[in-house]
């Protein structure tokens, strides 16, 4: 980086040049890791970290972010920082990939990415997005991008890298293979290359490597290095520098920001719906037709090995059975040859049947298998209110077995009674060839096993049950090997099919028909208004605050209200009412909600909204209770819980009730350990 191309960029008169020259000045010193926050994501998924050079105007900033691969420790790293890991695995750090295996030369002392199926191309696709994740404004653009990448080639193999950057308003999860994305190919190069002009002043853009066959070797790297790893010349294999520059807050603003949002846990709702098991992000979908009602869907494709998400065919949501797995113990992902059929079994080589194996799963034999699934969608406030699955399930023995179990995430309400809840399937007998198989592939409704809950956990058990049942006796989502086309969403394509109907945790209406104009009913307007309110002071009885209300908006929105206007009290017909024993703010906070359907953004603490929830509760305005219920249960947490049940209970707040009873165990780790 220049002077010049600095001033160019983003100076755009010579009275910032005495900052461009600090920035230039200091850009190679340490950077300050404690001016580090979060923003944007890795792969939609992985919160990126944006670090403060030094020395910057508060009119405007410069900040750095870097993503790291060492293929030695199959690791990511992120800012340098190598004494943590920022991501475990290769393929967990991709957005999306196909026909690449992590291969350990072990006579050549060398790791390296390289297609395992030579007759194909093989890909990896990664992901930057500095998008606010917040939805607030757009902050920050791309300054600068260094990238890095060890590749060796070998005959005639080539590797092509490309990149992209992000397209406004598209969905880039369903098929960033498009060619709306526009990929530009990147030319040949050896070690660093400067894409800078390729994607400065954009928000994000994506990285994608195709290797023409398995001779085409990336991020090529020693097997062992010994010592500590070090942020050297030679340690990674991948490494991309980015440097973005952000003008509309000054850094101090932005931490405290920051902050905000990691005390807010509402804001985080926008990035994580949900995870599957504990670490991937889920995707919720909105009903098209039915008002707080969301859809989820995993499916598992035995033929391509990958889970898929909400019936996108397209993109696998996770490639390989055993990464969507919570748990699993001897199971093993099995090819028929002579049948042509894929399916999940047990383990060939612990084939063996010991009564006495300390090792086994919930009191069965050493060769029983299991496999675990957990759901959560407690992170974006949501409870099931359907679930339903499909699990192909073969057995080709008497006394061959498979359990499906499921116990819902475990929560203060549930705790003292939580168990794993058996789920019974209905067979049917067929005859392939000489062999006598059960088969089961209904559609199961599990909805009464996990109603109101956050979530799930499934449980598979496949058994033996005696020494003379082989370990291929009992499958489980069976499937053709050779089935021909495209992946469609269709009944045969998938072993495992769960959906699950979900709804907010806590409902929020907002009010959109008021019978009225509001927006020309102004409180306290003495000309228009008809009613009269007197509220005596908390502390001065004597004195009293006098608010000119109109019948119409307070009939609207106060149950309360609409009886007394209904009723012939005397304050009905002489159109005053005085009221006591509510605070000045809080009742004026009322009156605010009431004419502009908004809360003033200055009640941020919890005795606020807990106060603004009595008022509410006393008057009896069904939609600020539900606002009220919402950001009280943002503060909600194990010291407190039991206090503002109580508060809830005293209100009438249902919602919030039920919200401080299914808050999530602390004991919730001990709990799922419990036995069938």
């Amino acid at each position: 980086m220049n002077l010049n191309q600095f001033k160019e960029t983003i100076c755009p008169s010579s009275q910032d040049e005495e900052i461009a020259i600090s920035i230039i000045k200091d850009s190679s010193s340490e950077l300050f890791v404690e001016n580090s926050f979060t923003y944007g994501l890795f792969n939609d998924k992985y919160p990126l970290h944006l670090i403060r050079l030094n020395n910057v105007s508060e009119n405007f900033s410069i900040f750095k972010n870097r993503i790291s691969y060492n293929t030695t420790n199959d690791s990511y790293y992120e800012n340098g920082i190598t004494k943590n890991k920022y991501l475990e695995f290769w393929d967990k750090g991709a957005l999306e990939y196909d026909n690449i295996i992590y291969v350990p030369a072990y006579g050549q002392n060398r790791v390296f990415l390289s297609s395992f199926n030579s007759n194909r191309l093989g890909y990896i696709i990664w992901k930057f997005d500095y998008n606010d994740p917040y939805k607030q404004q757009k902050e920050f653009t791309i300054f600068s991008l260094i990238f890095k990448s060890d590749d060796i080639l070998f005959d005639s193999a080539t590797v092509e890298w490309f990149i992209a950057p992000l397209l406004k308003n598209k969905n880039l999860n369903n098929n960033i293979n498009n060619s709306e994305l526009g990929w530009k190919k990147l030319p040949a190069f050896s070690g660093e290359l400067n894409l800078s002009d390729m994607v400065k002043g954009e928000s994000g853009f994506m990285l994608k490597v195709v290797l023409s066959n398995r001779m085409a070797r990336i991020f090529n790297q020693k097997m062992h290095e010994y010592g500590v790893l070090r942020d050297t010349k030679g340690t990674f294999g991948l490494d991309v520098c980015i440097e973005l520059i952000q003008r509309q807050k000054s850094f101090s603003n932005l931490l405290e920001d920051n902050m905000r949002l990691k005390v807010d846990d509402s804001n985080k709702k926008d990035i994580v719906s949900g995870l599957f098991n504990n670490k991937y992000k889920f995707n919720i979908l909105p009903n098209e037709k039915k008002k707080n009602l969301f859809n989820h869907r995993i499916s598992y494709n035995t033929r391509t090995d990958a889970y898929y998400e909400n019936g996108i065919t397209t993109n696998k949501y996770l490639k390989k059975w055993n990464r969507g797995a919570l748990e699993f113990y001897n199971i093993a992902y099995n090819v028929e040859y002579n049948w042509r059929k894929l399916y999940l079994a047990r383990e060939k080589e612990k084939d063996v049947y010991d009564e006495t194996d300390e090792n086994e799963e919930d009191g069965n034999h050493s060769s029983s298998g299991y496999i675990k699934w957990k759901f959560d969608y407690r992170p974006g406030n949501f409870i099931i209110k359907t679930l339903s699955m499909k699990l192909t399930q073969y057995t080709w023995h008497d006394d061959a077995e498979i359990k499906i179990s499921i116990i819902p995430l475990a929560t203060r309400q549930n705790e003292a009674s939580l168990n794993w809840n058996p789920v019974s399937c209905d067979f049917i007998s067929g005859l392939s060839l000489y062999w006598v198989y059960k088969k089961s592939d209904s559609i199961l409704d599990l909805s009464s096993f996990v109603k109101g809950e956050y979530g799930f956990i499934l449980k598979i058990q496949l058994l033996g049950n005696s020494d003379w049942v082989t370990w291929d006796k009992s499958q489980i989502f069976r499937q053709e090997m050779d089935r021909l086309g495209p992946l469609i969403d269709d009944d045969e394509n998938f072993g495992m099919d769960i959906k699950v109907e979900l709804e907010p945790d806590i409902i929020c209406e907002e009010s959109s028909k008021y019978g009225f104009n509001k927006n020309e009913i102004i409180l306290n307007d003495q000309n228009t208004s008809d009613f009269i309110i007197k509220l005596k002071d908390s502390i001065f009885e004597d004195k009293e605050v006098v608010y000119h209300v109109h019948k119409s908006i307070l009939n609207y929105y106060s149950e309360y209200f609409k009886g007394l206007f209904s009723s012939q009290m005397i304050e009905a017909t002489d159109r005053i009412l005085t009221l006591s024993e509510i605070s000045t703010n809080s009742f004026e906070n009322i009156l605010n909600f009431m004419y502009t359907g908004q809360v003033k953004d200055v009640l941020i603490d919890l005795e606020e909204w807990i106060d603004l929830l009595y008022g509410s509760s006393r008057f009896i305005i069904p939609f600020l209770i539900q606002k009220c219920e919402k950001s009280i249960s943002k503060y909600v947490n194990n010291d407190n819980v039991e206090e503002i049940t109580k508060i809830a209970t005293d209100c009438g707040a249902e919602q919030l009730l039920r919200y401080c009873q299914k808050l999530e165990s602390k004991n919730r780790d001990a709990l799922y350990l419990l036995d069938i």
